[in-house]
């Protein structure tokens, strides 16, 4: 997660009310303290779930890579996910399917991230699909 995003996702999680601003800045302070993800920080606080960390990352990010997902969450170091990208490259694979062949993620944990991001994903279609509809409608 870039700094931007960092803050973008704060600035999300306060407006909307999910964290109090008191809340953003302790998360803050244990990610400089312990160099940790900010999603996994949150995770392990109880603050929110990674369905909804990752619900509020789309929504304030717009976007957001597999591998980003997983770093974010401490499942795999960025140097795993560069290693990973590298083979990829040259067999075209998904990148979770790399990233389970090299044994840098297991069957389990590879599946429950990629429902979340399916979910999600799914959830932010249908959100634009209705908005696009309610401005066909006027």
């Amino acid at each position: 997660m870039t700094e931007l995003q960092q803050i973008d996702l704060g600035n999300y999680l306060v407006k909307s009310g999910k964290l109090t601003a008191d809340q953003w800045q302790h998360v803050l302070k244990l990610k400089k303290e312990h160099d940790a993800p900010v999603p996994a920080i949150l995770v392990s606080l109880r603050f929110l779930s990674e369905k909804d960390i990752l619900r509020a990352w789309l929504i304030s990010v717009g976007k957001f890579r597999f591998g980003e997902i997983l770093t974010g969450f401490d499942v795999v170091t960025e140097e795993e996910v560069q290693l990973a990208l590298e083979r990829q490259k040259k067999t075209g694979q998904k990148i979770g399917l790399v990233l389970l062949d090299m044994g840098f993620v297991d069957q389990s944990t590879l599946i429950r991230y990629i429902s979340y991001q399916s979910e999600i994903s799914s959830e932010a279609l249908d959100a634009e699909i209705s908005m696009a509809d309610k401005f066909m409608d006027l």
